[in-house]
């Protein structure tokens, strides 16, 4: 098979990720917010399975890794910040505004980041900063949590709240690890690492609505924790230096780095 025959399928995922996001900005600025964020997530589903089917058809290229960071920038940065716009109390005026675009810059700075030194850490497990396909499920993931409780998701200093925790979590120096955080690879049970991973897929396919938030939210807490065990000395000193080397610590590169010339 020729190569732009194998490059076709990982970029049909990363383009309906992109047109998926687009869709979604429409269904929020409609007022279909449930839809809108439902298509956030099924356009994460997307971004997760196209490097997988690159590395499968050995089609990966630095045109696909552009594509992906621009299709990351709509539907995890543009399309979350739509919703947090509808989603904030109008008594803030201009506030607003600068408050919902915090996803969207914080997202876009951390894309940029990452493609500075994603040859670095090509083959690294840990993100430096909490990746924005796992900020966008956090934002989407808390209004469908709230629609399957009816719960009144349009109260201001939650969304508040959130959207500043989430938005500097993603510029921090917080390490991340790849979902899933569970590995199968290297560990001495791998087959509870299975089971677990069994369970919390089912436990996703089968109520969604209600497991999506809490998962991220567990997830959101394990970055900090780790990067304070890390610099505890609780861990050993491998994994400790693992985790300060991704957390920028050690190295002390600057905030935005440059491409080298």
């Amino acid at each position: 098979m020729k190569y732009y025959q194998r490059s076709l399928w990982p970029n049909l995922l990363t383009f309906g990720n992109i047109f998926l996001g687009f869709f979604a900005i429409l269904m929020f600025a409609q007022g279909k917010f449930l839809t809108g964020c439902w298509l956030v997530v099924i356009g994460a589903i997307l971004d997760g399975m196209d490097g997988t089917v690159a590395r499968w058809v050995k089609s990966s290229s630095k045109f696909g890794g552009e594509v992906d960071s621009f299709a990351d920038a709509v539907s995890f940065g543009v399309a979350p910040s739509v919703l947090v716009y509808f989603m904030l109390p109008d008594s803030l005026g201009w506030a607003k505004v600068s408050m919902a675009a915090l996803p969207l810059l914080t997202a876009t700075t951390r894309l940029a980041r990452y493609n500075l030194l994603s040859e670095e850490h090509s083959h690294s497990r840990i993100f430096s900063g909490m990746p924005t396909p796992s900020a966008a499920m956090l934002f989407v993931g808390f209004y469908i949590y709230c629609h399957a409780y009816a719960f009144d998701f349009n109260t201001g200093p939650i969304w508040i709240s959130l959207t500043m925790i989430v938005s500097l979590l993603m510029i921090s120096p917080v390490p991340y690890r790849r979902l899933p955080v569970i590995q199968i690879h290297g560990v001495k049970r791998p087959w509870f690492s299975i089971l677990v991973l069994v369970i919390i897929a089912s436990a996703l396919l089968f109520d969604t609505q209600r497991v999506l938030f809490p998962l991220m939210v567990v997830y959101l807490l394990i970055g900090p924790i780790e990067w304070i065990v890390a610099h505890s000395g609780i861990i050993s000193t491998e994994e400790a230096g693992k985790l300060r080397e991704s957390s920028g610590r050690p190295v002390r590169r600057p905030f935005f780095p440059r491409r080298r010339k």
